[in-house]
C-alpha cells in the first residue's frame, strides 16, 4: 500500500511537470535604461584595496576600530537576525513544494467484568482487558500546476539576498561611521592641542602689552582688548573637551559598547591623504553597492509575487492519501493495512475579487519597488559626483585658506612693527593676531571635512570587501 501511496505522488509530480510549461514568470527588463551615465567626471588609475578601503589610510588603530565595531555593533546584530528571519520563510515557502508526510500511533486497554459461581456456591468476579493498537500514515501534495509555490518560493530566495545585502550595506555604513567619528576625535585632539598654544601666545602678547602699559607705552585699551582675546580663547577650551568626550561616547556605542567606556585614541594628529581611487564605470559601480543589489532583489521579489498572484486565479489540484492499521494482534500488522487516496480540485468562481485585487496589489507594489529601485539608482550616482566634485572644490577651498594664513602672518609681522614704532593703533595687530587664530583653526577643521569627504567617496562607491566567502 505504501507502493500505492509512493505511486499517486509519483503521478502528481509528472502531471507538474507537463504543466510547468505554464507557469507564470516574472518577466522584467530594460530598468537601468537612461539611468546610468557611461562614465562620471574624473578618473584615475589608483585602485581601492579590495580588502578594506580603510587601509588607504594606514593607520592600525583605524584598522582595529572597525574590526571591533564589526564583531560588536548591535546594529549589525540586529540585520544579522532580520536575514535569519529571511532565510526562515524561505524554507517556509518552499516547504508546500515536498509531500507533507505524517505518522500517528495509538494505543488503547479495553477491560470488562463477569460474574461466575465457585464450587463452595459463591459468586466470583472474572475479569477480562484487550489492547486495541492503530497506526497511521497520511499524506497530502499540492501540485504546483501554475507556479505559485515556485513563485512564492522565488519570491522568499530574492527577499533572502536582499537581507544578505543589507547586512553588507549596515556593514559598509558602520566602517564609514567609524572613521569619521574617529577622524573627528583627532581634529578635537589636534584642536586642543591648537588652542592651548593659541592661548600661550595671546597671554604673551598680554604680558607685553602690560609691561609697556606700566611703562606708559601702551593704552589700558589695548591690554583690556588683548584680555579679551585672551578670554574668547579660554571659552573654546570646555567646548573643545566636551566636545572630545561626547565623540569618544559616540565612538564606544558603535563599538557596541556602553558610552562610559574608556576608549583610547593614540594617534595624535590627522593622517595624509590617500591617492585619489579610480572610480570606475557607474554600472560597475551600481554592481558594487549592496543597497543597489538589494534594492533590485527586492524588485524582482515583487515580481514573483505579482506571477504567485496571477496563478492564485487558476484551480488548484491537491492529492492526499493515508494508509491504517487497526487490530488485536500486532503480528497481522502487515496483512491488514487499508488504504484511502483522495484528490481534490479546487477553482474559484466567486469570490468578490479578491484575487483579482490580489493581482493589482502585487503590480502596485512591484511598481513601487521599480521607483524606489530607480530612485537608488540615481542616488548612488548622484553620492559619487557629489564627493568627486566635493573633493575638488575642498582642495581648491583648502589651498586658498593656506595663502590667506601666510598673507595674515605678514599682516601681523607688519602691523606689529608699525605699532612698536608708534606709527599705529594695537588694534591691526589685535584684528591679524585674531584673523590668524581663526585661519589656523579653519584650516585644520578643512583637512578633516577633505578627509571626510573622501570616506564619504568610498562608500559611495562601494566595493566587494564586504563579501564574505
Amino acid at each position: 500500500m505504501i507502493k500505492k501511496i509512493a505511486f499517486c505522488f509519483l503521478a502528481g509530480s509528472l502531471i507538474y511537470f507537463s504543466f510547468s510549461c505554464a507557469s507564470f514568470r516574472p518577466d522584467r527588463t530594460g530598468i537601468r535604461e537612461g539611468f546610468v551615465p557611461g562614465r562620471f567626471s574624473k578618473e584615475s588609475t589608483y585602485i581601492i584595496p579590495s580588502n578594506g578601503w580603510w587601509l588607504d589610510f594606514n593607520n592600525n588603530e583605524l584598522s582595529l576600530l572597525i574590526e571591533q565595531a564589526f564583531n560588536g555593533n548591535l546594529s549589525l546584530v540586529e540585520t544579522s537576525a532580520r536575514l535569519q528571519q529571511a532565510k526562515a520563510q524561505a524554507v517556509k515557502a518552499g516547504a508546500s513544494l515536498i509531500p507533507e508526510i505524517s505518522i500517528a500511533a495509538d494505543t488503547q486497554t479495553n477491560k470488562s467484568n463477569s460474574e461466575g459461581s465457585s464450587l463452595l456456591g459463591g459468586s466470583t468476579v472474572n475479569g477480562t482487558s484487550s489492547k486495541d493498537f492503530s497506526l497511521g500514515l497520511s499524506a497530502s501534495y499540492e501540485l504546483d500546476l501554475w507556479g505559485r509555490i515556485r513563485a512564492l518560493r522565488n519570491s522568499a530566495v530574492q527577499q533572502v539576498k536582499a537581507s544578505q545585502f543589507d547586512l553588507e550595506t549596515a556593514e559598509m555604513t558602520l566602517s564609514a561611521e567609524v572613521a569619521n567619528i574617529w577622524l573627528k576625535l583627532l581634529e578635537k585632539k589636534s584642536e586642543l592641542v591648537l588652542l592651548n598654544k593659541q592661548l600661550q601666545t595671546n597671554k604673551t602678547f598680554l604680558s607685553l602689552l602690560e609691561l609697556r602699559w606700566r611703562k606708559s607705552m601702551a593704552a589700558a585699551l589695548d591690554v583690556f582688548q588683548q584680555k579679551q582675546i585672551v578670554a574668547a580663547t579660554e571659552a573654546l577650551l570646555p567646548q573643545a573637551e566636551s566636545e572630545l568626550i561626547v565623540l569618544k561616547h559616540q565612538l564606544a556605542v558603535l563599538l557596541g559598547k556602553t558610552p562610559t567606556t574608556a576608549i583610547n585614541i593614540k594617534s595624535e594628529s590627522l593622517p595624509q591623504m590617500p591617492p585619489f581611487p579610480d572610480p570606475g564605470l557607474p554600472a560597475k559601480v551600481l554592481n558594487q553597492r549592496p543597497d543597489v543589489q538589494a534594492s533590485y532583489l527586492r524588485l524582482l521579489a515583487a515580481d514573483w509575487n505579482v506571477a504567485a498572484a496571477k496563478a492564485n486565479r487558476f484551480p488548484a489540484l491537491r492529492l492526499s492519501g493515508s494508509a491504517s492499521y487497526d487490530s488485536e494482534n500486532f503480528q497481522n500488522i502487515f496483512d491488514n493495512w487499508f488504504a484511502g487516496l483522495a484528490a481534490s480540485l479546487t477553482a474559484p468562481v466567486l469570490d468578490g475579487k479578491r484575487r483579482a485585487s490580489e493581482v493589482d496589489l502585487a503590480k502596485g507594489i512591484s511598481q513601487e519597488r521599480l521607483a524606489q529601485f530607480r530612485q537608488i539608482l540615481l542616488n548612488a550616482i548622484k553620492e559619487v559626483e557629489d564627493a568627486l566634485i566635493r573633493e575638488e572644490k575642498y582642495l581648491e577651498y583648502l589651498q586658498a585658506l593656506e595663502r590667506e594664513l601666510q598673507y595674515s602672518k605678514r599682516v601681523l609681522t607688519e602691523a606689529q612693527t608699525r605699532y612698536r614704532k608708534g606709527s599705529s593703533d594695537y588694534l591691526p595687530v589685535l584684528t591679524a593676531l585674531g584673523t590668524i587664530q581663526k585661519l589656523e583653526r579653519q584650516v585644520l577643521s578643512s583637512n578633516r571635512a577633505l578627509l571626510s569627504n573622501r570616506i564619504n567617496l568610498y562608500r559611495a562607491l562601494g566595493g566587494t570587501w564586504m563579501r564574505k566567502e
